[in-house]
């Protein structure tokens, strides 16, 4: 056998697992033992090859600037490619799956999952966007796991995410409810690091909704804040607030923030979080969404400014 093939542990998985199947058969059904096994190994291997061949083109589609070596590369794959599919919304990991997996069009997904093609390519829009965020840069290695268990639905983004970790926040508790915190993990950071979500708008079409959550700062030398978007068709910014006008800093105790935005007609999603731009660590709990009134002030920033400006024109 070892001659034929290379050598390594998917080789040895492969001769174990035909010398298991061949104690399975019936007494004198094989002739020879080592012709039986070498061509069983043989086909799961090949079986093996196919598998990862077809994964590593759909992850190719998915996640085009990670080089197929690292594709390849069967640590990557399972801590970072498929844990970012995890972490997606369940509506577009199935279309993922269904789409790219199991390369069926857009038509035949959308009348398996039971909506418009139209909402299918938006999930695989969001999909793809979510998952360049997740899955490290060739020669990068991402820390988004390294202080703690990772929080389900959640991912880490931002300007340089690597520069940033992520974790549940053990034997910790605010009011009662689980603590998550966010931690520059470099001398220097050059950007800014978020956790992050994405959802459908459809349930908060024309209302003015209130994102809000509980906020613990510790050393923060940059800033600190809530951000909200809403995003239109093809990805158009409808509505933003990041707290940057009112930002978290240094070391501070538990308060409580809210970004409140309208949520257009046409919206087609909202995304949400936490971020940290600089040294430092953020500790959240008990994120909210809530439908409010008109009597909750917006705080967009894309809508509107704090103050009359630029009322001659001469700025750029």
């Amino acid at each position: 056998m070892a001659g034929r093939f290379p050598p390594g542990s998917d080789v040895e998985a492969a001769v174990q697992e035909a010398v298991a199947r061949a104690w399975l058969r019936p007494p004198g059904d094989i002739r020879s033992l080592v012709a039986w096994v070498r061509t069983v190994a043989s086909n799961l291997l090949r079986s093996e090859l196919r598998r990862r061949g077809a994964e590593t083109r759909a992850l190719r589609r998915l996640a085009p600037d990670v080089a197929v070596a690292e594709l390849m590369d069967p640590v990557l794959e399972r801590s970072a490619v498929v844990e970012a599919l995890d972490g997606l919304p369940e509506g577009q990991r199935r279309a993922v799956v269904l789409h790219y997996l199991e390369d069926r069009s857009v038509e035949d997904v959308a009348t398996r999952l039971g909506v418009t093609t139209g909402t299918v390519k938006r999930q695989l829009y969001r999909a793809r966007a979510g998952l360049a965020a997740a899955v490290p840069a060739p020669g990068r290695t991402s820390h988004s796991k390294q202080g703690g268990r990772r929080v389900k639905s959640w991912r880490l983004a931002g300007s340089h995410p690597n520069d940033y970790e992520h974790g549940i926040a053990h034997g910790q508790a605010h009011e009662g409810r689980r603590v998550v915190f966010v931690r520059c993990v470099v001398g220097e950071p050059s950007g800014f690091g978020t956790l992050m979500q994405m959802c459908d708008a459809d349930d908060y079409l024309g209302k003015r909704v209130r994102f809000s959550g509980s906020v613990r700062s510790t050393d923060v030398s940059g800033w600190a804040g809530l951000w909200f978007r809403v995003d239109g068709p093809s990805g158009k910014m409808l509505a933003f607030d990041n707290m940057q006008e009112r930002p978290i800093k240094g070391t501070s105790g538990w308060q409580r923030h809210d970004v409140v935005l309208d949520v257009a007609s046409e919206a087609s999603a909202l995304a949400y979080g936490v971020l940290l731009s600089g040294a430092g660590e953020v500790t959240v709990a008990d994120f909210r969404i809530d439908v409010v009134g008109n009597d909750v002030s917006s705080t967009d920033r894309v809508t509107r400014v704090p103050r009359p400006e630029n009322l001659d024109f001469s700025q750029d």
